[in-house]
């Protein structure tokens, strides 16, 4: 209720009917969310997160090829969004088409290294590569990848490290 009242006093704004459709979404109320979603790009069509969102919903209903027009669209509109590459790529992964997924994912991976889903998809579609090609090169490839993630990840703990020491210094300090 508090949604729709935010909604009726801007009608201009999407942002409310995109918060209340990822809120729908998430409960798994897959119409209304859609319907959330609509409401808002007929508002404004330039709406990259929601274009973004709407694709979401179409993928949880198994929709993909919609789902994969929608992430395109919002990709149109802001190339700079990690999550809706990793959307794009982990579609296309459903629907077979796994270079486009590859690329797709590690699109995601370089506009946002925090983006651990693209990360964890990433790897999904290497190992899934590798069994149809019957290729080791790819086992390769996936491991100089995982270092790459790894490394990652290690420089994040240190900097996470410093930080919070660096904080507790200030308290004795």
């Amino acid at each position: 209720e508090c949604f729709d009242r935010s909604i009726a006093s801007d009608s201009s704004a999407t942002e409310p009917l995109v918060l209340k459709g990822d809120a729908l979404l998430a409960m798994g109320w897959l119409t209304e969310a859609e319907a959330c979603f609509k409401q808002a790009l007929i508002i404004n069509p330039d709406d990259a997160t929601a274009w973004s969102a709407c694709g979401a919903c179409f993928r949880r209903q198994k929709r993909y090829l919609d789902a994969i027009q929608c992430f395109e669209k919002a990709i149109s509109i802001d190339q700079s969004d990690a999550i809706t590459w990793a959307r794009l790529g982990r579609t296309h992964f459903q629907v077979g088409h796994i270079e486009e997924s590859l690329y797709f994912l590690q699109k995601a991976t370089v506009l946002d290294p925090s983006c651990w889903g693209a990360w964890y998809h990433t790897l999904v579609v290497y190992a899934e590569l590798a069994k149809r090609r019957n290729d080791p090169t790819l086992l390769t490839e996936m491991e100089r990848y995982v270092n790459s993630v790894c490394n990652f990840c290690l420089s994040f703990l240190i900097i996470l490290l410093l930080v919070l020491f660096s904080e507790r210094s200030k308290v004795y300090a």
